[in-house]
């Protein structure tokens, strides 16, 4: 277009940085409606429009208060009254009842557990302004439950308070002596704890609210003299005494922790056993208490069976393997009725005669011994037997210093011949020839049958032979 143009006021105030720019800046305007013209003049002559511009009240001082943190669920807010326009409270985050939207001081409740951001806004005519407040509810802390009251004898000790759902929780000793080697542990244990009553507190608190606390206490008793329930015994008889030691702190008592039998004076530590029956293997405990605290001994009492004596034997021309069949012995002894005797179990014997022998076994046990006869027989036959199937001819048999034997016609006289025993024992002996008859000398041999076993090339010569 043709023309120009320039800005005035027509009211209030202001002033342009170009008053011929369309689109001037204005400044300085004041508080209220300013009323700014635009009048455009050209060779026709002039125009003018007008605008309006309304300026709102500066909101210089609002604040919706401080931050706070509350242990219930309400609190008093403390935001700022302008003075000027409306004002109303609202929720950012979390929950919040107002009892007064327009109240600077509302009270509120309802709030959410944790952060609440409350807003306070302020509108005066075209104007708003708004602040934030935090109101941090803390729950309530977790009711202490400290767990009930113990009784120890050792200087250690477990503690059992609840755990925290809401807040944390510490112990402390109140009374007493101790180490709680965990504070913050529900479930502590605890060291060093004296003798006679110990308290102890534990506490749960949530930020800057009020805690809670329990007391549980610990009692620790003087511990007892040491138990010592004696040696063990074996016994014959169906009686005994006990050798429990005379406590020095506490009292004592028997009791019986494997068997039947009957305690008298169970108080004492020198009380009796009655009805022990053979076999039995009973268990006693010598308990002493002070206190509640206990410390315990135990010791065994083993009835002995008496042994009962028994054997079997088996004829073998004249040896005799005897087989025993006792029960609960410990040793034996044999007597085989020719003047020998032995202590092995299963003995076996030569008999150098023909006869009747009574052999007796004495089973031998702690408690009893027991004594069994039976008659043994050594016949001429058996005798014979025991020197049967002779390919050597030996004279004098039996023999007690030198045996002789007569060669077969096609046999060389030997240097030596091995003799051998029922129970495999060899000598080699030297062969002696006297007038022309070899012979050896079996006086340094122990009486029994013996073997005498001649080889030469691939023939072998046997005979055999009593040593009386």
């Amino acid at each position: 277009g043709s023309g120009t143009g320039v800005w005035s006021v027509s009211s209030g105030t202001g002033a342009f940085g170009n008053v011929n720019d369309p689109a001037a800046t204005v400044s300085g305007l004041a508080v209220g409606p300013n009323v700014l013209r635009w009048t455009v003049t050209n060779s026709c002559g002039s125009g003018f429009d007008e605008t309006t511009i309304t300026i709102g009240q500066y909101l210089s001082v609002y604040s919706a208060g401080a931050n706070q943190s509350v242990c219930t669920d309400s609190a008093m807010l403390n935001a700022s009254n302008p003075g000027l326009g409306t004002s109303i409270w609202s929720v950012s985050s979390g929950n919040a009842v107002f009892s007064s939207l327009s109240d600077p001081a509302a009270m509120v409740t309802q709030l959410d557990p944790g952060i609440n951001k409350l807003v306070w806004t302020v509108f005066y005519g075209i104007c708003v302004a708004s602040d934030t407040v935090n109101i941090e509810y803390l729950q309530p802390a977790t009711i202490a439950n400290a767990g009930v009251n113990q009784q120890v004898c050792d200087s250690t000790a477990q503690l059992a308070g609840n755990m925290p759902v809401v807040g944390s929780g510490f112990w402390m000793v109140i009374s007493g002596a101790a180490n709680v080697l965990n504070p913050t542990s529900p479930t502590s244990p605890v060291s060093a704890v004296g003798i006679g009553n110990n308290v102890f507190r534990w506490y749960i608190t949530n930020g800057s609210c009020y805690s809670s606390f329990d007391e549980v206490t610990i009692f620790r008793g003087t511990p007892p003299s040491p138990s010592n329930a004696g040696q063990d015994i074996l016994t014959c008889s169906n009686i005994e005494t006990l050798a429990g030691n005379a406590p020095q702190i506490g009292t004592g008592m028997w009791s019986v922790a494997i068997g039947n039998v009957t305690l008298v004076n169970p108080q004492q530590g020198s009380a009796q056993v009655l009805n022990i029956t053979p076999g039995d293997s009973i268990v006693l405990v010598w308990t002493i208490n002070n206190a509640g605290c206990a410390s315990r001994d135990s010791m065994r009492i083993r009835s002995i069976v008496p042994a009962t004596a028994n054997y079997t034997f088996a004829v073998s021309g004249v040896n005799v393997n005897f087989t025993n069949a006792s029960t609960q012995a410990t040793a034996y002894e044999w007597s085989f009725g020719d003047g020998n005797f032995s202590t092995l179990l299963n003995p076996s014997h030569t008999y150098l005669s023909t006869g009747t022998f009574n052999v007796r076994l004495v089973a031998f046990n702690p408690c009893r011994n027991d004594t069994v006869f039976q008659v043994v027989t050594i016949s001429l036959t058996d005798i014979e037997a025991s020197i049967e199937d002779v390919t050597l001819n030996l004279y004098p048999n039996p023999t007690e210093t030198r045996l002789y034997f007569t060669l077969p016609v096609d046999m060389n006289m030997p240097s030596e011949v091995a003799v051998v025993n029922t129970i495999g024992q060899k000598w080699v002996l030297p062969v002696s020839n006297i007038a022309g008859v070899p012979s050896v000398d079996v006086s340094q041999l122990s009486p029994g049958a013996y073997a005498v076993r001649i080889e030469i090339q691939t023939k072998s010569y046997i005979g055999k032979f009593l040593r009386q």
